[in-house]
């Protein structure tokens, strides 16, 4: 009797458990994801406030997916995002920009370094007035298996504005000029790197955007003696990155997101600074009434996640620090902004990430009546019932009539 219990045993788990090897065999599933970001984006409003030249700076981005499938692209400068581009379609300078992908298997620029650099082009209408540093990009895409790895990179350098015009010092105070360094900046600036990369190790598959911290000064430099900042306003941002990931084991989509954080310091007439620190989504206006009147806004953070049943998306965005500096240079006439024209100077946007990811699991269902896997699952079942079928009959046989138990009540 135990060895017919042990021979069905044996074919019940034979039917339970090849169905699930097989589906554990079966594709983890398909997936796609994006990453993007942006160290700043500069509109120079002075030279026309109804529309402002500008350009991006510190660009990178990735897209990969499922087929498998990997795109890096690294930018020191390219043009103004319009409301029709994405920073991967966004046309850049190419002295300073690569761009790389990969489809089926392969790899694009193993080694990224050096990276691509080059003093970018200023747009012909502020040439007279902006002056850039260096700016560099470098990307790198590979497929190891079935696995698409992304990664671009984007420098921006840094960027100036002339000396502040004599007109402009007249507006401050003695005390206040005399602390500031020998030629001062209308605005002086250290922009951060970006990092975006996408990268797929299993059933987890990451899409992440990275801005690093960024230095601006108005009316002053950003390094002055002992390499600190000096001016009658700085303005620091902290790092910032987005996140989306989607674990296909699960199955679950996440996001994860953290805006940069701000710190503005404020000159006073003794030579120290007010130190304020925004929450985010805040504004802030300093030096107000003057034609240097600059509007700060806090960076925020969004996220959204979503899973159901078999299907996950995630998104995360850390969205910029804002500034608009300078109000009251080359802006338009009548407009009263203090002693000052408001819709002038420059918008500078810093430190801008996001992420996306979109991933979906197989969900299989057993389809006895068509061909395929479910056939040879079932053709499985069907020969474990007959192997312990004949299992059994083979020991009763091999036992005899004596295998056969009868039980009886001995007479008294």
């Amino acid at each position: 009797m135990r060895n017919r219990l042990l021979a069905l045993a044996a074919a019940v788990f034979l039917l339970i458990a090849l169905p699930g090897a097989l589906a554990a065999a079966a594709p983890s599933g398909t997936f796609s994801g994006s990453a993007s970001a942006v160290a700043f984006e500069l509109a120079f409003r002075a030279a026309d406030p109804a529309d402002p030249p500008g350009f991006s700076a510190g660009v990178s981005a990735v897209e990969a997916n499922h087929f498998p499938f990997a795109k890096a692209k690294g930018a020191g400068t390219c043009e103004a995002l319009g409301s029709a581009e994405t920073l991967m379609t966004l046309p850049c300078q190419t002295t300073n920009t690569e761009q790389v992908e990969v489809s089926g298997s392969g790899e694009q620029n193993p080694d990224p370094n050096p990276q691509k650099c080059e003093t970018p082009a200023v747009p012909a209408a502020i040439t007279a007035v902006l002056n850039l540093g260096l700016a560099c990009g470098n990307a790198h895409a590979r497929i190891t298996g079935d696995d698409p790895f992304a990664e671009g990179r984007g420098n921006a350098g840094t960027i100036e504005l002339v000396v502040v015009p004599q007109e402009l010092l007249d507006l401050v105070p003695d005390e206040l000029e005399n602390l500031l360094p020998s030629s001062p900046k209308l605005i002086d600036a250290k922009i951060g790197t970006t990092v975006s990369r996408f990268n797929s190790e299993g059933s987890v598959v990451t899409s992440r955007a990275d801005a690093s911290a960024s230095v601006i000064v108005v009316g002053g430099v950003v390094e002055d003696r002992g390499g600190e900042p000096n001016g009658l306003l700085i303005i620091e941002t902290g790092d910032a990155f987005a996140q989306a990931s989607w674990n296909g084991s699960t199955p679950i989509a996440t996001g994860e997101a953290k805006p940069s954080l701000l710190t503005i310091r404020v000159r006073q007439l003794d030579g120290s600074y007010i130190t304020v620190e925004l929450p985010p989504g805040q504004s802030v206006t300093e030096l107000d009434g003057t034609e240097l009147q600059t509007t700060i806004t806090a960076a925020d953070s969004t996220v959204t996640q979503q899973t159901v049943g078999p299907k996950g998306t995630a998104t995360a965005k850390a969205t910029a620090v804002q500034v608009h500096a300078l109000q009251g240079v080359g802006g338009s006439t009548g407009t009263a902004c203090g002693a000052a024209n408001c819709d002038g100077g420059l918008d500078l946007k810093l430190a801008i990430a996001d992420a996306r990811i979109d991933g979906e699991i197989p969900v299989s269902v057993p389809e006895l009546a068509t061909t395929g896997r479910e056939d040879v699952v079932f053709v499985a079942g069907l020969l474990a019932i007959v192997a312990a079928w004949l299992l059994v009959h083979r020991l009763n046989d091999h036992r005899g009539p004596e295998a056969v138990s009868v039980s009886s009540t001995p007479s008294r």
